[in-house]
This record gives structure tokens, C-alpha cells and sequence, in this order.
């Protein structure tokens, strides 16, 4: 059960990297010359793509890593009922933070070198 549980984490989180770099690139076509949305999109798949492989080489003990925590985010602000339906129980194994950015990173680096 864990396991399914990390990967539609994972999945989660991946598709959130897709989405911020989709609002980037909304963002730049109005002051875009040449390309397009297209263009644009791929340009901020690689940069978002590349931050997010900086990010995971900083290691698991970086406030990055931190923020994606659960159950430090519910220690520092306390649990809203039926927020965190994915948050972990007891002592199951977990995807490091390195590795969701390493994930996400290079999902959204083919993305922009294929798009």
C-alpha cells in the first residue's frame, strides 16, 4: 500500500512542476517576439527543469526537503482535517526529497527537449 501511496505522491509533484512551468510560459507570451507558447513553454520547462536539478543536489537535509515534509509542515501550522489524505503513517518507507526533484526535474527537462 506505501508504495502506491509514494508513487501518486510522486505523480503529485511531478504534475505540479509541469503546471508551474505551463504558468511561466502563459506568462511570457505576451512579451515573447518570436516563438510563441510553444517556445515559451519549452524554455521554461528547461529552466524549471534545471532548478529543480540544483535543488536535489542539496541535498536531504536542505530546506527544500524540509518544506516537503508533512509532518513538519502539521507540527509548525497544526492538522487541518481532511487536508493530507496521502500523509504517511508510522515508520513506512518514503521518497526522499532529492528524489522527487530529481524526478521532476528530468520529467520536465524531456518535456522541454522533445516539445
Amino acid at each position: 500500500m506505501w508504495v502506491l501511496r509514494e508513487l501518486v505522491r510522486l505523480l503529485e509533484r511531478i504534475a505540479i512542476a509541469v503546471v508551474i512551468a505551463l504558468l511561466l510560459a502563459l506568462i511570457q507570451v505576451p512579451f515573447r517576439n518570436n516563438g510563441g507558447f510553444v517556445a515559451g513553454f519549452q524554455l521554461s520547462c528547461i529552466i524549471v527543469g534545471a532548478f529543480l536539478l540544483l535543488m536535489a543536489g542539496a541535498g536531504g537535509d536542505s530546506n527544500f526537503a524540509r518544506h516537503l515534509d508533512y509532518g513538519v509542515t502539521a507540527a509548525a501550522l497544526g492538522r487541518i482535517p481532511g487536508v493530507s489524505t496521502l500523509q504517511r503513517t508510522g515508520e513506512d518507507p518514503h521518497l526522499s526529497a532529492s528524489a522527487v526533484f530529481v524526478s521532476s526535474g528530468v520529467v520536465l527537462l524531456v518535456i522541454g527537449f522533445l516539445v
